[in-house]
């Protein structure tokens, strides 16, 4: 493999790694339609419920609401929990289908770039000239190859959705680490 593809195959494998994340910060006093996004997003999926405190509970069935959240706990024999919203820090869920999608997208743009390489490095004339056969088979099928794949990879390793709760005392979407509320 030449210097070229590796650099294609290091770039295609960092565009799925760091392409497959999502981080939102929730004000649970802010508007309830931003409440209801959120809770559309959890609806039906198990996430991973992380609080102030620093416990972590993986459920399902999860709703929140600006003074509490509620979900189904898997630990406890479909125990139901419920907490102070304000002692939330994050809640995470990790959406398979959407990771496919993104996957698909990324990996038929980056097949179709290979094909189009290929196609460019194997021709003896300019791009440009002559016949354009090579371009219509090697740009479709490189596409349609690499959306293949991607959605593969992206749904196997899936796409990550991380709501961060402002009350729980995360100040921006890249706070990490325990923070403490605030009294």
């Amino acid at each position: 493999m030449d210097v070229r593809a590796c650099r294609i195959v290091v770039l295609a494998a960092v565009a799925v790694v760091c392409g497959c994340a999502q981080v939102r910060v929730v004000d649970p006093a802010g508007p309830d339609e931003r409440l209801a996004q959120v809770n559309g997003v959890l609806d039906g999926r198990e996430a991973k419920i992380v609080l102030t405190t620093g416990e972590e509970f993986f459920g399902a069935h999860v709703h929140v609401r600006a003074d509490s959240t509620m979900w189904v706990a898997q630990a406890a024999r479909a125990a139901r929990v419920v907490v102070a919203t304000s002692d939330l820090k994050t809640i995470a869920v990790l959406d398979r289908g959407r990771g496919a999608r993104r996957g698909a997208i990324l990996g038929g743009a980056a097949g179709a770039l290979v094909g189009l390489y290929l196609v460019i490095e194997t021709t003896s004339e300019p791009p440009f000239k002559g016949d354009f056969e090579g371009f219509a088979v090697a740009i479709p099928i490189g596409g349609v190859t690499g959306a293949a794949l991607g959605a593969a990879v992206g749904g196997y390793v899936g796409s990550e959705r991380t709501f961060v709760f402002s009350s729980g005392g995360a100040e921006s979407s890249s706070t990490k680490g325990g923070s403490r509320r605030r009294h």
